[in-house]
Order: structure tokens, then C-alpha cells, then sequence
């Protein structure tokens, strides 16, 4: 492979982080900045993500969304939650029922199995001065929806502990 500092297009050869948020490279030189490979010189000032949620990301002072990065200040946050979680009857309660009503009457407690299922998502949307970012995140299990709001209160008391700017 080519030496990648003098031809910074041979990057595309190189395989994209998995994560969408901002990153160096292993050797240093390059910055993704969840869309391009950027020499590391263009890079803004590093300060270390405190919390992702979905493609969004918080440092002390910034969000960082990919539509770019703007002042934590003054965002407001809001969470709504799409999930649906439904109980029904467990086929293995079904069969041990009959299998068991045959031998004695006891089978039918087999019938108070269930089996629960959640499905749907949470959406986490940030809003600021010249911000408007929703990420939609899919949730398979209820305490994934108390995981979340914990995510988004902890964004939120970033948010106010620094003070708004007014123009």
C-alpha cells in the first residue's frame, strides 16, 4: 500500500471505523469525523466524549452530531418512548399442559407461563441554537428504555451546568 501521507485519497482504501462518531486514526495523523478522512491537523480541539447516545455524542461543551458539532450550552433534550411489550401464553406452557393433563389435573398451571416481548424504540432529539438532530433508538428489552432516559438526564445536566450565551 501506498504511503498514505502523501496521497490522502488512498484512504478510502482503508476500512471505516464502525462507529459513527469523531476518532483518530491508529497512527495519529488522520481524523473521522464520521463522514471523511481529515488530516489530524484539521481536527477540532479534543475533548474526551462523556456519553453517546445513538449517533449523538456529548463532551463537557459540545454536541457532536453528524451534521457537525455545536455548543452544549443552552440544547434542550426530550425523549419519547415507542416501545410496545406484550405477554402471551409460552408454547412450552401449552405442550407441558397437555402432555401433563393427561396424567393429572395439575397440567393446567402450565398455562400461566408467559412469555414477554418488548419491540419498538426510543427517540432521543437535541435541539439548540442552529440544532435539530433525532436519532431513533431500537430497544428489545424494557430496562434498554431506563438505560436511555439515564443517558439523555446526564446530557441534560451537562447542558445546565454551563452557562447559556444570549445574543
Amino acid at each position: 500500500m501506498a504511503d498514505i501521507t502523501k496521497y490522502p485519497h488512498e484512504m478510502d482504501m482503508i476500512e471505516h471505523p464502525k462507529a459513527g462518531g469523531p476518532q483518530f486514526s491508529a497512527d495519529g495523523k488522520w481524523w473521522w469525523d464520521g463522514h471523511d478522512w481529515l488530516p489530524a491537523a484539521n481536527a477540532p480541539a479534543s475533548e474526551p466524549v462523556l456519553v453517546t447516545i445513538g449517533d449523538i455524542a456529548c463532551t463537557r461543551t459540545k454536541v457532536i452530531t453528524p451534521g457537525g458539532t455545536r455548543p452544549l450550552a443552552g440544547t434542550t433534550w426530550s425523549v419519547s418512548n415507542n416501545t410496545m411489550t406484550t405477554s402471551s401464553v409460552s408454547t412450552l406452557g401449552v405442550v407441558l399442559c397437555i402432555v401433563f393433563f393427561l396424567f393429572c389435573l395439575l397440567g393446567l398451571l402450565f398455562l400461566l407461563m408467559k412469555d414477554t416481548r418488548t419491540t419498538g424504540y426510543v427517540q432521543v432529539s437535541v435541539q439548540g441554537d442552529g440544532l435539530y438532530h433525532a436519532v431513533q433508538i431500537p430497544v428489545s428489552a424494557p430496562f434498554a428504555v431506563g438505560q436511555i432516559e439515564q443517558q439523555v438526564n446526564y446530557a441534560r445536566s451537562l447542558a445546565a451546568a454551563l452557562p447559556t450565551t444570549r445574543s
